[in-house]
């Protein structure tokens, strides 16, 4: 813009020096006319100094030309100036874009942070939910934490094993087997998985650039037995709509093991109850 501005005195200049010397031109022009022609007149008559006014008809027709050249300059030196008025206005809207872009982006980068710093927060609320699960088995013995997860996932697994035992494999009949067993533990399945599909659902909304890298943060927090919980929960009513697309989409089941669901039927027709990504 700096320079543009220098360009423009520069051009500036030649204009003022050429008015300076037009001014100087018909000054002189005017003398010589006068100092040429006013002896040879008499001024005695009236039609002498009739002829006196138009010894400057010369001068008058040069001026008028001259008169008529300084509204074509005068055109062109305004045509000029609009042509550098609309390219500082093109440069002025070019430097306003770009600080639209900086800012913009500074903005997606604050939201990336802030929501970044709220899934850590998110992730370690959910750590503290699982670390305080405490199941009594017996007046003097229980079991916390991720244990208890554990002993829930093998008791809900054997039920369901026993449920189905002689029958043919029905994914209601299944499904309607967890859900019993889930409202024996609601309390703690219900907050568990609460929370659980609220921090995926908030990095599948977030403005984190690469959401994947934050699901595998969570995958990485969850155990077999969990996985295990996850499978059945997702295959009911409870969270067959909102879960499971996340859990597919994000394949939050592929380190799951199969090994204990054997008796349910064989691996391929467990995994064919979800999208083939939600295992890779």
């Amino acid at each position: 813009m700096e320079g543009k501005k220098i360009d423009k005195k520069k051009q500036t200049t030649p204009l003022v020096m050429l008015g300076i010397f037009a001014l100087i031109a018909i000054i002189l022009i005017l003398w010589l006319n006068w100092y040429f022609l006013h002896d040879r007149i008499a001024h005695d008559s009236l039609n002498d100094r009739g002829t006196f006014g138009d010894m400057f008809g010369f001068s008058t027709a040069l001026f008028s030309g001259l008169a008529f050249a300084g509204i074509i300059l005068t055109i062109w030196m305004q045509k000029e100036e609009l042509s550098l008025q609309r390219r500082e206005l093109s440069d002025t809207r070019e430097v306003l874009k770009n600080q639209a872009n900086q800012l913009e982006q500074q903005s997606r980068t604050l939201i990336a942070q802030k929501d970044e710093n709220t899934f850590f927060q998110l992730l370690k609320l959910h750590n503290d939910i699982v670390e305080n699960i405490k199941i009594d088995l017996s007046p003097t013995s229980s079991v916390t934490g991720k244990k208890a997860l554990e002993r829930i996932s093998a008791v809900m697994t054997h039920n369901i094993v026993r449920g189905i035992k002689g029958k043919a494999l029905d994914v209601e009949v299944m499904c309607d087997l967890y859900k019993e067993q889930y409202k024996i533990n609601e309390s703690i399945l219900g907050h568990y998985f609460r929370l659980l599909y609220h921090i995926v659902k908030f990095v599948n909304f977030s403005q984190l650039e690469d959401k994947k890298i934050y699901t595998n943060i969570v995958r990485a927090q969850l155990s077999q037995p969990e996985l295990v919980l996850i499978y059945f929960n997702c295959m009911s009513s409870y969270g067959r709509e909102k879960f499971k697309p996340l859990v597919e989409k994000y394949a939050l089941l592929k380190a799951m093991s199969f090994d204990g669901l054997k008796e349910l039927g064989d691996e391929e027709s467990l995994r064919s109850h979800y999208k083939k990504k939600a295992f890779k």
